[in-house]
């Protein structure tokens, strides 16, 4: 599936330093017309969750902003922080459902 930062298609160099999907060029044109076809649906299925999942993960990032800020600053109440930790699982969980959806 599509988790958030997962899977999406790579540009430019990959593990074997040659571009994980495009060969030496780094171009998709360079592929075979099936494979091409492929990435081109897996590129607009991974934009496509980004765009449903975009307010959802700005949540979660200012959440985990806000949760570690709580941790450095100041004697931070166990309560509020296990809010805080069960407020970040519940946004990862949808997040992670959205994905699911996108296979």
């Amino acid at each position: 599936g599509y988790g958030y930062g997962y899977n999406q298609p790579r540009m430019g160099y990959g593990m074997d330093h040659h571009g994980m999907m495009h060969g030496y060029s780094g171009y998709p044109n360079m592929m075979s017309p099936d494979f091409k076809k492929q990435y081109e649906e897996n590129y607009k299925k991974h934009n496509q969750f980004l765009d449903e999942t975009k307010e959802l993960r700005k949540e979660l990032h200012a959440l985990k902003f806000e949760y570690h800020e709580a941790l450095r600053s100041s004697p931070e109440s166990s309560e509020n922080l296990d809010i805080m930790r069960k407020k970040m699982s519940d946004l990862q969980q949808k997040i992670y459902e959205k994905g699911q959806k996108n296979k």
